[in-house]
């Protein structure tokens, strides 16, 4: 991000907007931010997100089988609304109109821009920290991410 600042400046906007103006609850940011990390295999933002996570209330075992690539079990209706969405947005590029309607009722139509613009920034994110092969000291644990088998 350094090579290209202005880039990088509308990028850390959107960052910052995320991280301290939507209106989306801090949870679901979150769970949004590690589903992205998960599916795209990003090792610095969960291990950069997940102690955030846990923090704004994200349970240890809802964490632990995203970790793993497991749909998480016991998720609040919002919760799973925004997995779904993230994950189908990620595997599918295109969200169906059942994920839509859902995601909507639930979290409210503002709400599900700023979800679907949330996860095009963190993929944006990612990819830049994969690229740049940036890595952290976990090894194991709960805040590495390790390789799915898929």
């Amino acid at each position: 991000m350094l090579r290209s600042p202005e880039m990088s400046e509308g990028l850390l906007n959107l960052y910052n907007y995320f991280r301290w103006k939507t209106a989306l609850p801090q949870p679901l940011v979150e769970l949004a931010i590690l589903t992205t990390a998960r599916e795209w295999s990003v090792q610095f933002e969960w291990f950069a997100h997940y102690p955030i996570a846990l923090k704004a209330g994200l349970s240890p075992a809802l964490l632990a089988d995203l970790r793993v690539g497991k749909r998480p079990d016991g998720m609040t209706p919002e919760q799973a609304a925004v997995y779904d969405f993230s994950t189908e947005l990620c595997r599918k590029h295109v969200i169906s109109d059942a994920t839509f309607q859902k995601t909507k009722s639930l979290v409210g139509e503002k709400n599900m821009v700023d979800l679907t613009s949330l996860v095009g920034t963190y993929i944006s994110i990612g990819r830049l920290l994969n690229v740049a092969e940036v890595k952290t000291a976990a090894k194991d644990g709960p805040d590495y991410l390790p390789a799915l088998q898929r």
